[in-house]
């Protein structure tokens, strides 16, 4: 019997000591950004906000939102400060609590006048990782609507995909996305 005992006891022991760490680096909790995007002359995309989702909080997170076209072609010779010019928001945010939500101004607008489709990207680090998001913008009738899906690291292990419910999707309900 007292064996049993112990052997409950260091399970348990080795459980909260688990729970410890994970709660000292962020676990699988993850950050990601959220736009809002209206409609109007051109459309507006709102400033970004960034939330933090899962069971434990994060630390030291830094945020940077670019758009992909803005580097389809780089000049040879580009500084690292006229590359990093190109983004639209880049931020240290800091330390972030389960369910904890922070807005951020935009550095440059994002032009939808002549787009029905725009694909922002984010690249998310914090200490427990380094998370990349692609945010999905489409305009649907006079309505713009938002898909975002998050990956772990530079992988294909996508951890979160979410989308506005009127968002076009395949025969299975899956999200269209703009590969």
């Amino acid at each position: 019997m007292q064996h049993l005992q112990q052997a409950r006891f260091e399970t348990e022991t080795r459980l909260q000591l688990q729970d410890t760490i994970q709660s000292i680096i962020g676990g699988n909790s993850f950050c990601y950004l959220n736009l809002q995007v209206g409609g109007g002359e051109g459309g507006w995309i709102s400033d970004p906000t960034i939330i933090c989702n899962g069971k434990y909080p994060m630390y030291d997170v830094a945020v940077r939102l670019y758009d992909p076209d803005d580097f389809a072609v780089v000049q040879p010779g580009l500084s690292m400060q006229e590359f990093l010019a190109k983004d639209l928001f880049s931020t240290e945010v800091g330390n972030m609590g389960v369910g904890q939500a922070r807005p951020f101004p935009l550095t440059r607008k994002i032009n939808l006048r002549d787009v029905n489709q725009k694909v922002l990207r984010a690249q998310i680090s914090a200490r427990n990782g380094f998370f990349s998001e692609d945010i999905l913008l489409k305009k649907v009738g006079e309505h713009w609507l938002r898909a975002i899906r998050i990956f772990k690291g530079f992988s294909s292990d996508q951890i979160h995909e979410w989308a506005d419910q009127e968002f076009p999707r395949d025969a299975n309900g899956k999200v269209q996305w703009a590969d």
